[in-house]
Order: structure tokens, then C-alpha cells, then sequence
């Protein structure tokens, strides 16, 4: 049976339970109005609900009770033996119907016919003020066919006795004195660590598979199907269409995945703000839907699914996708960038300034959108629940919001964590990995114009130290060091937290965070240890945006693009190279674009061998080879250029390195030497341009013929 249905007769049962008793007290104190009113919201309720599952027999029958209730309800029919027999019998006929319901899964049918008609009779009698009290039955027999026999084919228990209604202050307290009692068993199990021969050992290890048991069953208890709170979405739906002039079809898929009420509750605003702004900026009005080739009828889906520990909610739709020309424009109309600066940016930067504070594309202030309270309110709601929101977009084919969000707040798995001696826990749900960097990876963590990120399978990372989010006294630690990188998912991104330590893993009950670091941002929560030790529950986005990371890692990447495509653009419109410059030899000046930098070495003489005819020196794990760009002496510091093609690497030992400039390139045409693409002005100087493909080809030793002599350029000592 629909679970819906069967929520539907449970509510009616106990609906038709509550009336019997209330009509046999109103007969005797027909002076009750409360009661009375609580018999008609009753009636009224079961019709009301009927329409929904097609069930016409019964909301005739509860319709007729109705009727007759609220003419008993203004006075004009006097509560009496006649009139209180007339709907207790129709409350009778109400229990057969869901009975036969609940065992056949179908209305069954009967002829109501006599019956009904009484019930007419009555409200008849009151609508002509004949008689306010009808001194017996009306002329109409006070019978009805009896309904289909609900009792032969039942398996079971009916279904009212399977229930019960508890109210959500008890599952509350249930759910705290279970989260005190996972606690409890947290405590005795760090008691018994190390203790194998303990007499208490099987009960501790007993008490725990218990304790896990009931915490699953009371979870059960506090989910519910997120379809509950779709119940609105509908007609929201189609009141926004009308006042958009669209059309638009929505379609809901996996309603029934449960999700912790607490979740449910504060998901709702946040929902119902992305529905309408799908509505009102996404899906196109039928006109321009039928212009680009689709159907007039846009549609809206509405999904839900669960992954691990997540629920995954998504609302797509199939229109025109973001706007990205109007969201460069906006951001330039209210100054968040320069005009060269936006234009720069890529669709998934652009995408990022719709979460904004404040920001918006609509041309004016409507009823569904343009105030600018959106996006950035739905990501921090969304953020606070311990979840991430994203959002893709096609142009022409539509956009996809996904929410993601953990089952439950209450007892959750963690990553506890040290830093400078002190304790911390991390939700495993924002963890992805963890990564252990020292002496052998040290290779890993690199400064990216001034950004600290971690290199882990081709992607930048940006790192924050733990203790200068929270202003903990404590060094920075170095590789040689060693720590702890928890790679952590924070929206479409993902920061590295640095830490000290890391201790395990194990269930926590989060409480509330006091009033006084409430502010912070830095935590989602507090939790108790098995050791006893009070310890906050860390909320990586809120690190995340405290520390500024993204946005530096975001910035630090811009010019690191600008610098691979080797030009940038002047406020005049000129097109600018960055040039590092450096000195070798006693010659003029040299130049290497920054886009064939890939970092700045130095190393001391003494870290320089020779194999194979070669200058090789060991760097990161490899053998890096050595050119010399010039005719420095091998005494003092060794200042190398490292540059690669991708394949290969070398490193340029320069003189001494002198700036890094932007400047408008102009090579000289004429002669060319080797390994000179040509020479320029910069700073009013003639600049030699290095040629870097020409020194890799040296130092990799390719051109050369057979026996040839190495030259004396890539002889370093």
C-alpha cells in the first residue's frame, strides 16, 4: 500500500476514534462548542483529503456529516438523540469504507443511498427553520447497505494498531539521552583501550553493539520522506509560472528518501528560493522556448537521492542557463570588478559572484526576484546544516543546482584532530582524504604568488593552518616537520586544513555551540570525548571563508593563467608579456617569459654532481640537469631557473635574478644568437629574450650527433 494512503487511514482512524467519543459527551453537555468544533475539523479534514486519493464514496458520506455538523456547529439543528444518532451512523459507514480500504487497497463499494438522504433531510429541516429540534427520525428509513466485510483477507494487525503517534519533544529527549548514552559508551570504551584482559571487556563490547542498535532505531524515529516538504512546491509552482507568463511542468523523483526532520525544517527556504529563481531566471517564457527549437512547456525536476552519508537534492531545469554576459555586466555596474578583470574570468568564476552578497541580474525588483537575497542566503543555509550547494550551467540547455547535505545533525562519524595541543572534530562527511606531507612528498606544497597549496594529483589545493584561523600561538610547520593535510569539500572546491595530529575516528553527539563563540563562523558545533574532554566540532566552510583561501587561491591561479598564456592586457588596451628578467655574464641583461617558469631554485655548490658529462643536481625526488645561461664561476650560490616543457625539465643557472615586468613585447628582427629568440626593450634597457626550448634540447642532450663534444654552454664546472 502507498505509504501516503496508509499515513491517510492511520490519520482517519485516529480522526474517528477521537469523534466517537466526543459525540457521546456533546449529547449529554450539548453546551461543548469546543468539542463539537473538534468533531467538525474532524469530518472536515477526512473529506478534504479524499479528493486526493479518489476516494468518492467516502468524502460523499463525510460531506453529508459535514454538512450536518455545521448547521448543529451555528445553531439552526439542535443537538438531540436524532441528530447525534444520524452522524454516528455515518461515522460508522466512515470506519466500514476504511476498513475495506485498508484490506483490499481499493474504496469498496455500497449503497449510501438511504442513509445520505436522511443526513439531507436533516440540513434540510434546519435551512427551513421548521423545527430546530426534529421530535423524531425523518421519513426517510435510518438505514444503510453495509459496506464491503474489511475483516477476510487482513493479514495481520490493522494498521492503527501498528502506529503511534509520539509527539517530536519526546523524540527529542529520546535522542538526547541516546547521544548521553553513545557517549557513555565512548568513555567506557577509551577506559578498556589497552585493557584486553579486562573482566569488563565483553559487557563494554556488548553495551556497544546495544547502544549502536538503539541509536539506528531512534534515528529511524526522526526521518522522514523529503517529499514532506515538497507538498507546497506545486502550487508554487504554478503561481509563479502565472506570474512569469511561463508554462512549466514539474516533475519530482525520489520524494520518498528520508532525511532527518531537523534538516528537513530549515531545507525548506532554501528550496523554495531555488525553485523560484529556476522559474524566474532559468526557463524561458513559450515565445522564446518555440524560437530555439523547444518545447513550449518548460520543466522543472525536482530529485532526491542518497549517497553514503548525504542526501543529494537537485532542481534542474532546461532553459536558457546562466546569462554570462549579464553577470560580467552586473558585476561591473556595481564595481566588484574591473572591466579587463571580467572579462578574464572563466563560466565557473562567474558562476561563483551569483553567491555574492547582494548580487543580482534581474533588470528590476519583482515580487519573485531582484531584491539580491538569494543565492548567497541559500549557500550559507545550506553551510550552517553542514552541506555544500553547487551550480552548472549550459547555455541553451539549462541549469542544475545541487544541495548537498548530511542524513542527520544528531550523532555523526568524525575525524578527531590535534593541533598545538589542542582537540578538534571534523565531520567525516566534508573529509575526502588525508594526506601525511614530510621529508618524501615535501614536493607536494608549493606558494603559488603567494598562495600555499598542496599539489595532489594535478589539482592546487589552497592550504590553511589550522591555528591561524583561530589565533593559536603555534609555528608554521615545515616538511621537514611533518603534518597533516585533511583534504576537506567546501561547495565545488576542496582546502586542505592543516593539522598536527590526527587521533581517529569515532561517532560524536553534537550539542549546540555556546553563545559566546556562536559568532565565529568556525564552528558547526561542541562534543564530548570519551576521555571526558569537551572539544568543538569545526565547519570547513566557515574556515574556509574566514581565511580567505579560495578567493586567494582564485586570484593566485588568475595570474598564474595569465602568466601560461603569456599576456595580459593594460588598462590602455596594450597587450602585455611578463618577463622575468636576470643577468648572466657580462653581457646585457636577459629575459625569459614568465609563462616557461616553472620555479626559483637555489642551491649551494656543494649539491651539484657530474654523471654522463652532465651538471645534474637532485631535486624532488629526480635528477634535475643544469645549463649554464652564462660565464658565472662556480663559487657561491648556485640561482637557477627551472623551466619544462611538460615532459622534461632543466634548470638555467643565471647570474643573479633581477624582477619580473610587464611590458608590451617587441622582438627586433635581424640576427639571431643562439638560444636568442631575439632582443627588446625593457625598462630602457636591450633585453636578450631566452629561447628555453633551446637550452632543454642542451640539457637533454637532443641534436647532438654521435660522439659529438657537449658543448661548452651546458658544462657547468
Amino acid at each position: 500500500m502507498d505509504d501516503l494512503l496508509k499515513d491517510f487511514i492511520i490519520e482517519c482512524n485516529e480522526f474517528i476514534t477521537a469523534v466517537d467519543q466526543d459525540m457521546v459527551a456533546i449529547e449529554k453537555r450539548p453546551d461543548d462548542k469546543e468539542g463539537l468544533n473538534r468533531i467538525f475539523r474532524a469530518v472536515h479534514s477526512i473529506k478534504g483529503a479524499c479528493g486526493v486519493f479518489g476516494l468518492h464514496r467516502l468524502e460523499a458520506v463525510a460531506h453529508a456529516g459535514e454538512d450536518v455538523l455545521s448547521r448543529m456547529r451555528d445553531g439552526s439543528l439542535v443537538i438531540a438523540p436524532v441528530t447525534v444518532g444520524s452522524v454516528l451512523r455515518a461515522i460508522d459507514v466512515i470506519k466500514e469504507i476504511l476498513a475495506g480500504i485498508e484490506a483490499t487497497q481499493k474504496e469498496p463499494q455500497g449503497d449510501d443511498s438511504t442513509m445520505l438522504a436522511q443526513l439531507r433531510e436533516l440540513v434540510a429541516i434546519a435551512d427551513m427553520g421548521r423545527a430546530a429540534t426534529p421530535a423524531a427520525a425523518p421519513a426517510t428509513a435510518i438505514e444503510a447497505t453495509p459496506a464491503a466485510p474489511a475483516a477476510p483477507g487482513r493479514q495481520g494487525p490493522a494498521l492503527v494498531d501498528q502506529s503511534l503517534r509520539v509527539t517530536v519533544e519526546i523524540l527529542d529527549r529520546l535522542m538526547n539521552q541516546v547521544g548521553e548514552l553513545v557517549l557513555t559508551r565512548n568513555q567506557l570504551s577509551q577506559l578498556a583501550l589497552g585493557d584486553e584482559g579486562s573482566r569488563y571487556g565483553a559487557s563494554i563490547q556488548s553495551l556497544g553493539r546495544i547502544t549502536s542498535e538503539l541509536q539506528e532505531a531512534v534515528m529511524k524515529t526522526r526521518m522522514q520522506p523529503i517529499g514532506n516538504s515538497w507538498a507546497k512546491l506545486p502550487r508554487l509552482v504554478r503561481d509563479a509560472a502565472t506570474a512569469t507568463g511561463k508554462n512549466v511542468e514539474l516533475a519530482m523523483v525520489g520524494s520518498e528518501t528520508e532525511i532527518d526532520r531537523q534538516i528537513l525544517q530549515e531545507l525548506q527556504d532554501p528550496l523554495t528560493h531555488c525553485v523560484r529563481n529556476a522559474i524566474d531566471h532559468g526557463i524561458e517564457k513559450p515565445q522564446a522556448r518555440v524560437a530555439a527549437g523547444k518545447p513550449e512547456q518548460g520543466r522543472l525536476q525536482l530529485s532526491a537521492r542518497q549517497e553514503g552519508g548525504q542526501i543529494i537534492v537537485e532542481v534542474r531545469d532546461d532553459g536558457a542557463g546562466v546569462n554570462f554576459d549579464a553577470v560580467r555586466s552586473k558585476a561591473i555596474e556595481r564595481g566588484l570588478l574591473l572591466e579587463a578583470d571580467a572579462q578574464r574570468l572563466g563560466e565557473a568564476e562567474l558562476i561563483e559572484l551569483l553567491f555574492a552578497p547582494g548580487f543580482s541580474t534581474a533588470a528590476k525588483v519583482t515580487e519573485l526576484s531582484g531584491r539580491g537575497v538569494g543565492m548567497d542566503v541559500v549557500r550559507s543555509n545550506v553551510q550552517k546544516l553542514g552541506g555544500s550547494v553547487e551550480l552548472t550551467s549550459q547555455r541553451g540547455r539549462g541549469s542544475t543546482l545541487r544541495i548537498r547535505i548530511p542524513l542527520t545533525l544528531a550523532i555523526v562519524p568524525a575525524l578527531v584532530v590535534g593541533f598545538s595541543g589542542q582537540a578538534f572534530a571534523i565531520p567525516q562527511v566534508a573529509v575526502t582524504e588525508l594526506v601525511r606531507v614530510s621529508d618524501q612528498n615535501a614536493h607536494l606544497v608549493e606558494d603559488v604568488h603567494g598562495a600555499r597549496v598542496l599539489r595532489l594529483r594535478g589539482d592546487l589545493l589552497p592550504l590553511v593552518e589550522l591555528g591561524e584561523v583561530l589565533g593559536l600561538s603555534a609555528e608554521r610547520k615545515s616538511a621537514a616537520d611533518g603534518f597533516f593535510v585533511v583534504v576537506t569539500q567546501v561547495g565545488e572546491s576542496q582546502i586542505g586544513l592543516i593539522v598536527h595530529s590526527v587521533f581517529d575516528t569515532q561517532e560524536i553527539v553534537v550539542k549546540p555551540v555556546g553563545r559566546l563563540v556562536r559568532g565565529v563562523g568556525a564552528y558547526v558545533g561542541t562534543t564530548i570525548l570519551g576521555d571526558g574532554r569537551v572539544i568543538m566540532i569545526l565547519d570547513a566552510a566557515g574556515i574556509a571563508q574566514r581565511s580567505g583561501a579560495l578567493a586567494q587561491l582564485d586570484a593566485s591561479m588568475r595570474k598564474r593563467r595569465e602568466a601560461e598564456a603569456g599576456q595580459v592586457v593594460s588598462r590602455s588596451g596594450a597587450k602585455l608579456t611578463q618577463l622575468l628578467l636576470f643577468r648572466a655574464g657580462s653581457g646585457a641583461p636577459k629575459a625569459i617569459p614568465l609563462a616557461h617558469v616553472a620555479r626559483l631554485e637555489e642551491f649551494s655548490p656543494g649539491k651539484i654532481e657530474q654523471a654522463d658529462g652532465r651538471a645534474l643536481v637532485q631535486y624532488r625526488g629526480t635528477l634535475l640537469p643544469l645549463v649554464r645561461a652564462g660565464n658565472e664561476s662556480g663559487d657561491g650560490a648556485c640561482q637557477v631557473i627551472v623551466s619544462s616543457d611538460g615532459e622534461r625539465s632543466m634548470g638555467l643557472w643565471v647570474g643573479k635574478i633581477l624582477d619580473i615586468v610587464e611590458t608590451e613585447l617587441r622582438l627586433e628582427s635581424g640576427a639571431r644568437g643562439a638560444g636568442i629568440l631575439g632582443v627588446a626593450v625593457v625598462d630602457g634597457k636591450a633585453t636578450e629574450v631566452v629561447d628555453t626550448r633551446h637550452y632543454l634540447d642542451l640539457a637533454f642532450g637532443e641534436g647532438l650527433m654521435p660522439g659529438e663534444a657537449v658543448p661548452d654552454s651546458r658544462r657547468v664546472a
